[in-house]
């Protein structure tokens, strides 16, 4: 119970851990940075000028790696100020959303919940800068979910190619998204039920995942028991996955 209360707060963090800051003055861009999150952010500025060429990337991509890195930057923006920092992370939602919402290299039928996990740097976005064209994204994205296949238990299939299958990270990925989300644009009302749902997705989550001989949570779960790595009686994968313990 300690570890399935320490996985919702996980969740719960994501999802509103800096949804509170408020924009710090105004700083210039060539002031010496006098915090390690702004020593890193800048370095990484300076490595990789384009916001959406991170994550080694060849082309611009739409990808959670860079939507959590990103969202560490606005945050740095937010407590110390930068308009560089700001521009950087504006970068991104100009290059990677259209005028009209539509999302670069974002297919909603692949049903992937990694490419959700993005959707949370636009929504802070959105809650500081806002702009139509990323409510347009946004609300895509939440339809993903409310189409999102589940498993019998109603938990998201991580992605459609992987049919039947519940994995950790998934949680990780979708749930933080649409709980912000529907705090954002949501009546309470509307949103209630989408909270309700997080929490049943977590709590069914943990119990298909927890390996009572060793009580961890192995990475993933397979409903139908038909994926190589699935044990043919528990469904289970052999191993467990550290960031979630």
């Amino acid at each position: 119970m300690k570890k399935l209360k320490l996985m919702l707060a996980g969740v719960l963090l994501a999802t509103f851990g800096s949804v509170f800051a408020s924009a710090a003055p105004a700083k210039k861009a060539n002031e010496t940075p006098k915090h390690y999150s702004e020593w890193l952010t800048r370095s990484e500025m300076q490595r990789v000028p384009q916001s959406y060429m991170l994550d080694f990337s060849n082309r611009p991509k739409w990808s959670y790696v860079m939507g959590i890195e990103l969202e560490s930057m606005l945050d740095t923006y937010l407590r110390y100020g930068g308009d560089d920092i700001k521009d950087y992370c504006i970068q991104y939602t100009d290059t990677m959303i259209s005028p009209d919402g539509v999302i670069r290299g974002y297919k909603l039928l692949d049903y992937n919940l990694d490419n959700v996990r993005t959707g949370h740097f636009v929504t802070r976005m959105y809650q500081h800068f806002p702009e139509n064209k990323n409510l347009k994204a946004m609300n895509t994205l939440m339809r993903q979910l409310e189409e999102q296949p589940r498993t019998k238990e109603g938990v998201y299939w991580h992605k459609a190619i992987y049919a039947y299958q519940v994995w950790l990270d998934g949680i990780f990925m979708g749930l933080p998204y649409r709980v912000l989300t529907a705090s954002t644009i949501y009546t309470p009302e509307l949103a209630k039920p989408i909270y309700d749902d997080a929490v049943d997705q977590v709590k069914s989550t943990y119990d298909r995942t927890y390996d009572p001989k060793t009580g961890l949570n192995r990475h993933a779960w397979d409903e139908s028991r038909e994926m190589f790595w699935s044990d043919n009686e528990t469904g289970l994968s052999q191993h467990c996955w550290g960031r979630a313990e």
